[in-house]
């Protein structure tokens, strides 16, 4: 019967079932906003499977982790028109208080689970981080659209993030780039460098 059903209404059925599993309120509201998103009326929308696999796969500490790198993150604008988030770096102390957990072990796998995912940046590392150590937890450009899903949010994942002028007005968009990349100025100063 399952294959049988309309997109959406597989859509539906995955998310209460994975919802229901949700060890905490705020993780099912995560879920709530994925099922605001998936009805849509009239024809069928599949595009929130993707990001209900993602969710399914996040336990409490990584939806815990998750959530504060997607929320603290400050955001713009890409040169290339997409929502990036500028580097964001914890501290030890910090990363325990966002997991929930004193193990640093366990909030480094966490870590690299999130980024496995697709969700954090990958980390360049040399050894688990310790009490001195910071820890990446930039979102990546999948993490923000998988955020703006969890808040119910359909359409355009910059419509969701509040980027401030500075942000939109700072980033030249990829045609400006290519006009001064031609420009008398930009050839004589890379010229400069290159001898």
């Amino acid at each position: 019967m399952g294959s049988a059903w309309p997109s959406s209404c597989r859509s539906v059925r995955r998310i209460v079932e994975d919802a229901s599993w949700a060890e905490v309120d705020w993780v099912q509201h995560l879920w709530a906003g994925l099922l605001v998103g998936s009805c849509s009326v009239g024809n069928p929308d599949e595009s929130n499977l993707p990001f209900i696999h993602l969710l399914s796969q996040l336990a409490t500490a990584h939806a815990r982790i998750f959530t504060a790198a997607c929320s603290r993150a400050k955001k713009f604008m890409s040169a290339t028109g997409e929502i990036s988030a500028r580097p964001l770096s914890c501290s030890a102390d910090e990363m325990m208080r966002i997991a929930g957990s004193h193990d640093l072990i366990k909030i480094d796998r966490d870590l690299e689970h999130l980024a496995d995912l697709g969700l954090l940046a990958r980390r360049f590392k040399f050894k688990f981080f310790s009490l001195i150590d910071d820890a990446d937890i930039t979102p990546t450009q999948l993490g923000l659209q998988l955020f703006a899903r969890c808040h119910g949010h359909q359409g355009l994942v910059e419509n969701f993030y509040d980027l401030d002028s500075a942000d939109k007005a700072n980033v030249p968009n990829r045609h400006e780039v290519f006009r001064r990349m031609r420009s008398p100025e930009w050839m004589g100063a890379m010229s400069v460098h290159i001898l």
